[in-house]
């Protein structure tokens, strides 16, 4: 796929994510209930109040706010200017720092983060690969690395469904990955997988704890 192919689908997902950042506010994320109060619980125990942590894909930031209590900072980043926007208006905390950018910044300057997130965000990707490298870049030596991934290829309807919606423009492209799948592409950018479970109350959705291998 050539550059121009790339930055028109990045274009096209921008959007698409700015025209749901209406909907996508901390109403939609309380909708959720215990399984977000869940990875919030679930991300605290992995974090000290003296880390630097990088959320990847921050949407508007109902994460970040609420795990931000736990740790020295966080710089909260998404590609979606409106999902910013919201995150910044209704941010409460002096330690959260939010960009809109994408990791491939060159602001975000290598080993800088005790811990990544990356939440709901890997399946969204252009170039997977590429983006895990750059989060591994950015970790510190021994850093941990925070995912949840829907897994769409086990479910072959609903693979199926999304195939014709992201072919129909209906939606951006999605990674239909197996549990397997996502387990080799964090390994190949470096990570040593600690933990990977299908989060409670979900059917597809896998939790995985990595650590960097350098």
């Amino acid at each position: 796929m050539g550059k121009s192919e790339n930055a028109d689908n990045r274009s096209k997902a921008e959007k698409f994510w700015d025209r749901t950042a209406g909907s996508y506010t901390s109403s939609r994320e309380i909708k959720r209930g215990k399984n977000t109060l869940r990875l919030i619980e679930q991300a605290k125990k992995h974090v000290k109040t003296t880390d630097n942590v990088l959320d990847f894909g921050c949407g508007t930031g109902f994460i970040s706010e609420r795990i931000s209590e736990s740790v020295q900072s966080i710089h909260a980043i998404d590609f979606s200017s409106r999902m910013i926007d919201y995150a910044t208006r209704n941010s409460e905390r002096t330690n959260i720092d939010y960009w809109h950018t994408t990791i491939f910044d060159e602001r975000l300057k290598p080993g800088s983060y005790d811990v990544i997130f990356s939440f709901y965000i890997l399946h969204l990707l252009d170039d997977p690969q590429k983006a895990i490298q750059r989060l591994e870049e950015l970790l510190k030596p021994g850093g941990v690395f925070l995912s949840v991934t829907p897994c769409m290829g086990e479910k072959l309807f609903l693979k199926g469904l999304l195939s014709l919606f992201c072919k129909l423009g209906a939606i951006p492209k999605i990674e239909m990955y197996r549990s397997g799948e996502l387990v080799k592409l964090i390994e190949e950018g470096g990570f040593i997988i600690q933990t990977n479970n299908r989060f409670p109350n979900t059917t597809n959705q896998y939790f995985v704890l990595a650590t960097k291998s350098k």
